[in-house]
């Protein structure tokens, strides 16, 4: 708020007083020329558009910290979900290669009986 403005950026008509805090972002003298109505309009100016700027920096509104946080939780996941993926036991040995079938034996020519001749008719 520019509280040199008066009104409710001076705290009038039930304007919240927690936005009239200093935030952590703006310097003392900053929010002192955002007060002061005697302090020059170019200098009053110049510090909303500092912290404004202050305030909208990536390393006021997410700070880096956390960054290391979700990027060190990232690799852990990622860690727990391989050993998840590992296999704790090694699986069972395949099953051996079946035997080839053995070659059908040559058949040898079967040895000739000498033939009997039947008996003679009585």
């Amino acid at each position: 708020p520019l509280m040199r403005t008066g009104g409710a950026s001076d705290g009038e008509f039930g304007f919240p007083e927690e936005a009239l805090e200093k935030p952590d972002y703006a310097t003392e003298g900053q929010w002192d020329l955002l007060a002061s109505k005697d302090a020059p309009v170019e200098e009053s100016a110049e510090a909303a558009v500092d912290v404004v700027v202050e305030a909208s920096s990536p390393e006021e509104s997410f700070p880096w910290w956390l960054l290391l946080l979700l990027a060190l939780l990232l690799l852990l996941l990622c860690l727990c979900c391989l050993l998840l993926l590992l296999p704790t036991s090694k699986p069972p040995p395949a099953a051996p290669a079946p035997a080839p079938a053995p070659a059908p034996a040559k058949e040898e020519p079967a040895e000739e009986q000498p033939m009997i001749a039947p008996p003679p008719p009585p």
